[in-house]
């Protein structure tokens, strides 16, 4: 019953664990996405008609380059720094959808496992126990099973290897001159007593006492 609880409560716990995942992730993918639509609006507000970036106000910035004898010469006063600070960008922003997309795919693996945790707990067994055998059948021909039921003396014989074994007790009892009426406990009894002397002594439905039918009960 102990390792039925234990395996309920980690039943319980991996339930909500894909629920939790969810929603750490989702927290990391909404930050990432305000970041990415910061980063965008940065280099649309920075940039010009033909997507160069412009200069800030109040600049005066050099020529970018020169051509001298057909080669191209920087200027060090130019616009260097504002290129690299867009290529920075842009590779900032690809490292972002990048990560998104990894993100994206976590988020479908787990999706995933909650989906075939939910249709394992929809299978099992109710409460997370595992599934467990049905008991032994009571019904004997010629013979009424009372559950849990038993009365003291007319003992014949204790044959302790037939306990909890019906079709094996009350083939013994057939061939037991005598014998009218047998316990799961393999006592054989020679006769039935008043059943105001009877008595129950257990809950578990595969045991109790066989009387055969034709037994005379007072």
């Amino acid at each position: 019953m102990r390792r039925l609880k234990e395996s309920a409560g980690i039943l319980d716990v991996l339930r909500y664990l894909p629920w939790i995942l969810l929603a750490f992730f989702g927290v990391i993918l909404g930050w990432q996405q305000v970041r990415l639509a910061t980063l965008s609006a940065a280099l649309g507000q920075g940039g010009g008609q033909d997507g160069s970036l412009e200069c800030p106000p109040m600049c005066v910035c050099a020529p970018t380059a020169h051509l001298m004898d057909g080669d191209v010469e920087i200027d060090e006063a130019g616009g260097g720094d504002g290129t690299a600070s867009q290529m920075s960008a842009e590779d900032e922003l690809d490292a972002i959808y990048k990560q998104l997309n990894k993100q994206t795919s976590e988020l479908e693996a787990l999706q995933k496992q909650k989906t075939e945790l939910e249709a394992q707990r929809d299978t099992s067994p109710k409460g997370g126990a595992s599934a467990q055998e049905d008991p032994p059948s009571t019904e004997v021909k010629g013979w009424v099973f009372y559950q849990g039921m038993d009365f003291d003396g007319f003992d014949l014989a204790k044959k302790p290897a037939m306990r909890n074994k019906p079709q094996e007790l009350i083939g013994l009892a057939r061939h037991t001159p005598g014998c009218v009426a047998a316990n799961t406990n393999g006592w054989l009894k020679s006769g039935v007593a008043n059943k105001s002397k009877w008595y129950h002594w257990t809950e578990d439905q595969s045991k109790g006492l066989y009387v055969h039918k034709d037994a005379k009960i007072t």
